[in-house]
């Protein structure tokens, strides 16, 4: 017969039983923790293939990322644009966008009932197919609206959507064809390119002249502000355009090289890819562009002001100027006289 365990053994033993417990349950946490990992491992290895065809849908994005990797004459881009009258300038804008091998432009015609007509001067661009009419006359503050149906009916067919103003002219050095430039592999993981807008000066001119943009006003501002806009890639799921400049801001940006925008440093980005923004044009031309309104805001007194505001940030200040637009717009600008006094 077995002799009973006394306490000493008894403790002994239930400690050994501890320990044997002990172990198991650490052998189950290292089990569990080699899952965890090989789980994580292939939802990681599963992403990482995906990325080779499409982006995430963690902001809603779906795109095959095939026609990134395209030869430059295989992508087809367009450009979204909407004008009031502007017959004096878009035949500058259509022609120069076609040598630089955009495939087509939509033309959001928002000009009033009974004003300008587009045929009057690109009649040739139309008939051929190149520019495209959109019926919006008469439409108030169209702005926002049209990029979102020109985005809607249009981004199944190009990979590349531009949305520039009819004042805004794409700079890229050493770049003679926009399709190498988004071809490039540097955009691969970008869905959306934001240049930063080179504002150029009245180059002190007070009257209109019929002679190109480029030529009557070569000089621009070292002023530079964090604006510029959107070259959005087609085929995005579920995108939400609220605004004129970035458009989605769900939608991280790249800058001309390449690289996502994260500080105030990668938008300031100059050096080689950037807008050539006509804003101003002569005295008097950038008076009939503050009195026609704007497609986004309409005319108001707050549009004015921000907007003369702006006039006299990037541009000489004369008295001769001050009065001009005292005159025509018949406002009060004694601040700015006084400041000349000053001066």
């Amino acid at each position: 017969m077995k002799a009973p365990l006394n306490l000493a053994d008894f403790i002994k033993q239930n400690q050994k039983l501890k320990r044997f417990q002990n172990k198991i349950y650490l052998l189950k946490i290292i089990i569990i923790l080699i899952l965890i990992i090989f789980i994580l491992f292939n939802i990681y290895f599963l992403y990482a293939f995906r990325t080779l065809i499409s982006y995430d849908d963690t902001n809603n994005i779906k795109i095959n990322h095939k026609n990134s990797l395209l030869h430059k004459k295989d992508i087809k881009v367009c450009m979204c644009t909407v004008g009031k009258q502007e017959n004096k300038y878009i035949r500058e804008f259509v022609h120069y966008y076609e040598k630089y091998g955009i495939d087509k432009i939509f033309l959001y015609d928002n000009n009033d009932e009974n004003g300008e007509n587009f045929e009057e001067v690109i009649k040739d661009y139309i008939d051929k197919g190149f520019v495209q009419i959109n019926n919006w006359r008469g439409v108030k503050q169209p702005g926002i609206r049209t990029l979102r149906d020109c985005y809607l009916k249009n981004n199944q067919t190009y990979d590349w959507i531009i949305f520039y103003d009819i004042d805004e002219y794409i700079h890229l050095t050493n770049i003679s064809n926009i399709k190498e430039f988004l071809s490039d592999k540097k955009f691969i993981q970008c869905n959306k390119i934001y240049l930063n807008w080179v504002m150029h000066t009245d180059n002190n001119l007070l009257k209109y002249e019929n002679k190109s943009l480029h030529k009557r006003f070569p000089e621009f501002s070292h002023k530079f502000i964090e604006r510029g806009k959107t070259i959005l890639r087609g085929r995005i799921k579920n995108i939400s355009i609220r605004e004129v400049h970035l458009l989605d801001h769900k939608i991280s940006s790249c800058n001309g090289q390449g690289k996502i925008i994260k500080s105030k440093k990668d938008y300031l980005d100059f050096s080689n890819y950037y807008i050539d923004h006509f804003y101003f044009k002569s005295l008097e031309e950038f008076m009939q562009k503050i009195k026609k309104g704007d497609t986004y805001f309409g005319y108001k007194y707050h549009f004015l002001m921000t907007r003369l505001k702006r006039y006299f940030v990037f541009n000489n200040i004369t008295l001769k100027k001050i009065e001009y637009i005292e005159k025509n717009l018949k406002v009060n600008l004694s601040k700015y006289k006084n400041n000349l006094k000053i001066i």
